[in-house]
């Protein structure tokens, strides 16, 4: 059974981390071919984290009543649908449709995968997290040769989607023969009402989704606007700057893989540290000259072990309550992710660019401040 959910979980990384990239590396080509303006764009973006927003808090609450096999089968087909329909979009309302159903399906998805590998042993939770993540760093990784690919071949972007759809299909064709053997049931407590409410009050758990939701929109926020960035203010090439998008997600696959192996010495604590450092990086990256570029890589190192830790520490914290708890920090997550790119956007558009990647400074420094009272908390808890 442990082998099939780690097939399952780590297969769920790789496409959630493949067709996001997939999406952002098409973006400009889809805007182009159906017309539309940046402000449209800028919806479409909005839509499909609504529905990831959505899909993850009620997800969590209803694993509880649905159980996270169940769960897991639904989002699964609700993805492929979302897929297909993005894919034969023709206009901006369907494609509209398409990015919320791609979204929600890949929300609950999502979060269904990390409640599953959440089991077991509370003491290798952080090990299993991080392990997991490594995939979605692959699957980043690929995307951009995939569309590329695509391109060369002489297709549009449509087919990037069509095609790729087959992995998730693959993946549901597995799901549907592996079904029995899944656990009929993971610890994820019941379903009661005002859970969210009830599990909010809980002081720790409330700090890291605070801490998921600065995190998140300060990451999201750079990868955003890292290649304009790059281009506009430092003055590199398309090119290169699409390089140095490659190495941040290199940065987080290797990061990830690294917190697997150093597990047990990824807390609070370390996780300031490491932050500390990705600020140092920051300043480098944005008041230094062209050439220190390769400092966004080392800022993702630094962040890679960031999400599936918190991810383990609410898993250990609440094992009672995980898949809704684990719901509600993807949910904070997902809010921060959606609100910070647009601040950055609108302070790029006030102060300019060169300044506005200044946001993530600020945001680092709040949030090692949160690490270290979760810290303090966790001393006095456990």
């Amino acid at each position: 059974m442990d082998r099939i959910i780690n097939i399952l979980g780590f297969s769920t990384l790789f496409i959630y981390g493949f067709t996001m990239n997939c999406r952002a590396f098409f973006f400009p080509s889809m805007l182009e071919d159906l017309n539309l303006n940046n402000t449209e764009g800028g919806i479409l973006i909005f839509t499909e984290i609504i529905g990831f927003v959505i899909s993850t808090y009620y997800s969590g609450i209803l694993s509880s009543k649905l159980g996270v096999k169940n769960l897991y089968f639904l989002m699964l087909i609700i993805l492929v649908v979302g897929m297909i329909v993005y894919g034969l979009s023709i206009n901006f309302g369907l494609v509209l449709v398409g990015a919320f159903i791609f979204g929600f399906g890949l929300g609950g998805f999502h979060l269904a995968a990390n409640a599953f590998v959440g089991t077991g042993d509370s003491k290798t939770k952080a090990k299993r997290f991080n392990r997991l993540h490594i995939f979605f760093g692959l699957g980043a990784l690929f995307s951009p040769i995939y569309v590329n690919f695509i391109y060369k071949i002489g297709l549009t972007w449509n087919y990037v989607f069509l095609s790729a759809v087959i992995v998730p299909v693959i993946l549901l064709i597995l799901t549907n023969l592996w079904f029995n053997k899944l656990p009929d049931s993971v610890s994820v407590g019941k379903l009661e009402k005002g859970l969210s409410v009830k599990l909010l009050k809980d002081k720790y758990f409330f700090l890291i989704c605070l801490g998921m939701f600065i995190y998140l929109g300060m990451d999201v926020g750079i990868i955003s606007w890292l290649t304009g960035f790059l281009n506009k203010v430092k003055g590199l090439d398309f090119e290169t700057s699409g390089y140095y998008f490659f190495f941040w997600f290199f940065g987080i696959m290797f990061g990830r893989f690294l917190g697997s192996l150093l597990s047990k010495y990824l807390n609070e604590l370390t996780l300031s540290i490491l932050i500390s450092i990705s600020i140092i990086f920051m300043c480098f990256g944005i008041f230094a000259s062209p050439s220190f570029a390769f400092s966004f890589g080392i800022i993702a190192l630094c962040f890679s072990v960031t999400y599936p830790t918190f991810c383990a520490l609410t898993a250990k914290h609440l094992p009672e309550y995980q898949a809704p708890a684990l719901g509600i920090l993807i949910t904070a997550g997902g809010f921060g992710s959606a609100i910070f790119p647009l601040t950055m956007g609108i302070l790029n558009d006030v102060i300019g660019k060169d300044l506005g990647m200044t946001q993530s400074i600020f945001l680092g420094l709040v949030l090692i401040a949160i690490l270290l009272l979760l810290f303090r908390k966790t001393r006095s808890y456990y």
